[in-house]
């Protein structure tokens, strides 16, 4: 009896269970989502070492994606979609939703070089020169930065302007952030040479005013300074003037550029004198003529006159003739210069 009950309870449990299978089973299954995958680029071309983000966009935005590329040689991907180029080539970068076969293609070119160039390969320049303007062309757009390896001889600002400092090389590089490529200037600046013409000069006190000239490479503004007043001074245009006997140096500095240039000046005490300093003469027939001897110690032309030229005259070169009687004055004067020499002349009668 008790087997009995015992097999009518299981038949009754095992009607009831199928019938709610039943039940169930006639509900209407829902569609699954189709699912798709699209990246940010489909094809790139990247220089060497140069790398790229690809950014992959799932179509529920919560399967996670699986990168990998076709060939790790030419260019590789993590699983950020960072790609990184590696060497000349073309692959696929593929993008795959997790556990299925959906996909997305991105082909990657690489070009053997990371390539970038300047629009000079080397400048010559002097001291504080005009600034010159470098470009630069890449073959991948971005960044470009620019860099110098001696700030002391050449600067370079974020456009690629070039400043010149001291004499000296330096080496400026554009380098692409995108790609690491780099490409560089070299900068060779020079002091420009500056001179004066005559390096050195001899004057007299109380001479007239002397000239320098002044050669330079490079356009600029000169300064002129003298070490010794006392001795000589120089103007704004070089122009030097001869004060007490000595030594002085007259300099000449370019504005900006440092470059210099020197005269050495000595100044020397002029003298001027006349033999006789008095002299007596008679009228004679013919007229005679007694010669002045002059002594002087500066080139500088000399000019002869007479006070009184009826009593006694002189010529250009102090031949003094005795033309009447009384007292006269003869005078040598040094052009261009305070000093003087005289000699007192006396005729009398015939003798």
């Amino acid at each position: 009896m008790k087997k009995i009950v015992i097999v009518v309870i299981v038949m009754v449990i095992a009607i009831g269970l199928f019938g709610c299978s039943s039940a169930g089973s006639g509900n209407t299954p829902s569609t699954p989502t189709k699912l798709s995958i699209s990246l940010s680029e489909n094809s790139t071309t990247l220089a060497a070492s140069g790398t790229l983000k690809l950014t992959a966009t799932e179509s529920t935005g919560t399967v996670p994606i699986v990168w990998s590329s076709q060939n790790d040689s030419v260019a590789t991907v993590n699983q950020e979609g960072v790609i990184v180029a590696n060497g000349p080539g073309t692959t696929n970068i593929v993008a795959t939703i997790l556990g299925t076969n959906v996909t997305a293609t991105c082909s990657v070119v690489v070009t053997g070089v990371a390539q970038i160039t300047i629009s000079q390969n080397d400048i010559g320049a002097f001291v504080s020169a005009t600034p010159v303007q470098l470009t630069e062309t890449t073959v991948k757009t971005g960044i470009v930065s620019w860099t110098t390896d001696n700030a002391a001889v050449a600067t370079v600002d974020s456009t690629g302007l070039v400043s010149f400092g001291a004499s000296g090389t330096a080496i400026i590089t554009a380098t692409q952030t995108l790609t690491g490529a780099t490409a560089t200037c070299a900068v060779t600046v020079t002091q420009p040479a500056l001179s004066i013409t005559p390096p050195t000069l001899t004057g007299y006190t109380s001479s007239p005013a002397f000239p320098l000239k002044v050669t330079i490479e490079q356009p600029g503004t000169v300064t002129w300074s003298s070490d010794n007043l006392n001795v000589a001074t120089v103007d704004a245009n070089g122009m030097v003037s001869f004060g007490a006997s000595g030594t002085a140096t007259i300099t000449a500095i370019q504005a900006g550029t440092n470059a210099k240039a020197t005269c050495a000046v000595t100044v020397t005490l002029s003298t001027l004198s006349l033999s006789p300093t008095s002299l007596y003469g008679f009228i004679t027939a013919p007229i005679t003529k007694t010669k002045l001897t002059l002594t002087k110690n500066n080139p500088a032309k000399v000019t002869w006159s007479s006070n009184s030229p009826l009593v006694a005259a002189v010529d250009a070169n102090g031949n003094v003739a005795f033309v009447g009687m009384g007292t006269a004055t003869i005078t040598a004067i040094q052009a261009g210069t305070n000093l003087k020499a005289t000699c007192a002349v006396s005729v009398t009668g015939p003798s």
